[in-house]
């Protein structure tokens, strides 16, 4: 409850959140470098990795584009 009014936003928007049910955006990720002092560039390199990572465990499930 404190770190969703920390951030300025409802507690059940940051449970969505860290229970992975909404995305990580580019928002909250500046409310959280104002919040707590982290750098937004490095989170959202986290975030994008994450992402890909996630995309690589599909990628079976997309066929190749012949050239």
């Amino acid at each position: 409850s404190e770190a969703a009014k920390i951030l300025g936003r409802r507690r059940a928007t940051l449970f969505d959140l860290l229970n992975e049910k909404s995305p990580l955006t580019p928002e909250m990720v500046l409310r959280i470098e104002k919040a707590f002092h982290l750098n937004m560039d490095i989170l959202l390199c986290m975030q994008a990795w994450y992402d890909a990572n996630e995309m690589r465990k599909h990628a079976r499930k997309i066929k190749d584009v012949p050239l």
